[in-house]
């Protein structure tokens, strides 16, 4: 395989740190494997002393499966290819013993967690935190750790400026249970996002004590633990240290990436700025910039794209090139000039302007045939629930132009992961809390649902017993409520009702309390 001269600049770069601007389509993964075959054959680098950090697993599975082409398995085995938080764990393993990771890529392990610990930490009463707030507080505790929060001056600074009236925490002491429309209703709104927000560092601590209880590292604890052992012995096994995706690095991570720097002959960190997505996750600095200045790393460009036409490499380079850096050297070029056609960048004042433009791009392209048919148009977005394609759509609609949207349905929307849902639901619940179901829990995420009633879940298939079981089950508890109902109304001679669900559309809130209060709820046993 031919390599252009930068691309050879990287592979056989000597000792010191390197830093590697990959543009896109630059060929980044195949200099990042002959790179490693060159530390192993030509500078004769133990394979146990190189240590390979990626962004995602599967990026480090396709660099093993990359590297088993040339590599013997046994030295393969010997090298540390993972993503930041397996390379922590495993460290930290071996520093502190055995280890949970409380933790995934859509932190759902850890919002079951909180959700289980919700009262341990403090979200009740007052702060009372509902299951679809919990993912900002997840956010919220992953940035105290990454900027090691002062906690104790966060809360006193809550206190001073987002105070929580008395008659908001009068009203709470009065309630029997927590509602939402509650507190809208009596303008409390503020007061409860004020007393969630002063929580929130209180649980904080709380939580790291729950973790350290049950032995659990979630990904910001174990990388703030590994960076703590580092800090006090910083030697490692590994000599050669290469870093992909550099320009997603936390506050945390260069942390420890410099002190592996510092104790290793070749060091490594390729990344685009050009492509960095992640400042909502606190990655925002140019760490690029922060390294080539405080370790004099020397900076390559790769920066001719295999991929795209030229006409995609101009447009795009030129729209973003205005907001590099000056110690840059990327300069993207494209390799393919052999089919080159015309490319625009619109610009929109808002979503409806946006929409307005793509459509009339559309049926532009139809009235001067340069489509037959309007299914020869593809239009990619993000998300579903942006106003952009909201007013496309009905642009679309009111001109009579067909259009089919691919991959709209949510999974939590199939019958399925609802079923999942639903046992998770009743598994982690506590039921002594009195949780009064929604509408859509009461027609659909019961008992019932296990058995066909309202879909027929298709990741198994259970006895006729067991349905039979659950139906009853479900009925009883239904049954309870009607009763325990009809002697509340009774007792305030109103008449008695005879379904289930006038229940839930007719009856006040006060009742509703004293209904579920007296009625236990359906256990699987």
């Amino acid at each position: 395989m031919e390599f252009n001269e930068n691309q050879k600049r990287v592979i056989a770069h000597e000792k010191g740190p390197l830093l590697v601007e990959a543009g896109l389509g630059s060929g980044k993964t195949t200099v990042i494997v002959e790179r490693i075959k060159y530390l192993l054959n030509n500078l004769n680098i133990a394979p146990e002393s190189i240590l390979v950090i990626t962004f995602t697993r599967k990026a480090a599975e396709n660099l093993r499966n990359r590297l088993n082409d040339y590599i013997s398995k046994d030295d393969l085995s010997k090298m540390h290819i993972s993503t930041i938080h397996s390379f922590c764990l495993e460290y930290l393993k071996s520093k502190e013993g055995f280890l949970k990771l409380l933790d995934d890529d859509n932190s759902e392990k850890k919002e079951l967690f909180i959700q289980k610990h919700k009262r341990a930490l403090g979200f009740v009463g007052s702060a009372t935190l509902f299951d679809y707030q919990i993912p900002a507080i997840i956010d919220k505790f992953g940035e105290y750790t990454s900027f090691n929060v002062n906690t104790d001056k966060l809360i006193n600074y809550i206190k001073e400026t987002k105070p929580i009236s008395k008659d908001y925490l009068d009203f709470i002491e009065s309630e029997i249970y927590f509602s939402k429309k509650r507190i809208e209703d009596n303008d409390f709104k503020d007061d409860w996002y004020n007393a969630r927000y002063l929580q929130t560092p209180k649980a904080y601590l709380k939580y790291l004590e729950v973790l350290d209880n049950n032995s659990y590292v979630d990904y910001d604890t174990l990388q703030l633990k590994t960076l703590k052992h580092l800090t006090r012995d910083p030697k490692t096994q590994f000599n050669a240290v290469l870093i992909d995706e550099f320009q997603d690095t936390d506050p945390l991570q260069i942390r420890i990436f410099e002190i592996l720097l510092k104790q290793s002959d070749y060091f490594t960190a390729v990344g685009d700025v050009d492509q960095h997505i992640y400042a909502f996750r606190s990655s925002f600095r140019d760490y690029f910039k922060d390294m080539k200045e405080r370790f004099d790393a020397e900076i390559i460009s790769l920066d001719v794209n295999y991929r795209s036409t030229a006409n995609i490499v101009r447009v795009t380079d030129s729209f973003i090139k205005h907001q590099r850096s000056d110690y840059t050297q990327k300069h993207l070029v494209s390799n393919n000039d052999n089919y080159d056609n015309d490319t625009f960048l619109i610009e929109s004042e808002d979503s409806q302007d946006e929409a307005s433009k793509i459509f009339n791009i559309i049926a532009e392209l139809k009235r001067l045939n340069k489509i037959e048919d309007y299914g020869e148009v593809a239009v990619l977005y993000r998300k579903h629930n942006t106003r952009t394609i909201a007013n496309l759509i009905e642009l679309l609609d009111e001109n009579n132009i067909e259009f089919v949207i691919r991959g709209q349905n949510d999974l939590a929307d199939q019958n399925e992961i609802r079923s999942i849902l639903l046992l998770l639901w009743y598994l982690t619940r506590n039921m002594d809390e009195g949780h009064v179901l929604s509408g859509d829990e009461l027609d659909e995420l019961n008992l019932k649902a296990f058995c066909g009633e309202y879909f027929e879940p298709t990741f198994w298939s259970l006895e006729d017993e067991t349905k039979t079981y659950l139906t009853t089950l479900q009925d009883l508890f239904y049954e309870n409520i009607l009763k325990v109902e009809n002697e509340i109304r009774s007792l305030q001679g109103k008449r008695p009702v005879k379904s289930y669900k006038r229940v839930r559309v007719n009856e006040s809130y006060e009742n509703l309390i004293r209904i579920f209060n007296k009625v236990t709820p359906p256990v699987m046993t």
